[in-house]
């Protein structure tokens, strides 16, 4: 966090500051392990069915690569996360060095965007 913006831009670094907090649940943390993880035996599954063998046929082939690829899936979203933030990082850099590039926009009250309302019938 910039402790003394430039005024101009001080619009900007206040709408991209998070204030330390999270807006992400845990469920939504752990969606792409947990799909990453359960995507082995949903493919066996899947193959099995389309073979026309019991379900659970190699099953334990596809319960020993659940923990690699909930791994994987982790760190897929770790490293995507960085991205994100790299590229936050990126935009605040260039809104700070090109204050004049981003004017602060008009303050308009909702009522002044509500337009009389004209029924159209066919």
């Amino acid at each position: 966090k910039i402790d003394n913006p430039d005024p101009r831009i001080k619009w900007a670094m206040d709408v991209m500051d998070r204030e330390g907090q999270d807006f992400e649940g845990d469920i939504g943390r752990a969606g792409a392990p947990l799909s990453a993880g359960l995507f082995p035996l949903f493919g066996n599954t899947a193959r099995n069915m389309s073979n026309r063998v019991p379900l659970r046929t190699n099953i334990i082939a596809a319960l020993a690569f659940v923990p690699f690829c909930a791994a994987g899936g982790y760190y897929f979203r770790k490293w995507f996360d960085d991205r994100r933030m790299q590229e936050e990082a990126m935009m605040r850099h260039y809104i700070i060095t090109h204050p004049e590039l981003f004017p602060e926009p008009k303050k308009v009250k909702y009522i002044d965007h509500i337009q009389p309302w004209t029924p159209m019938r066919f």
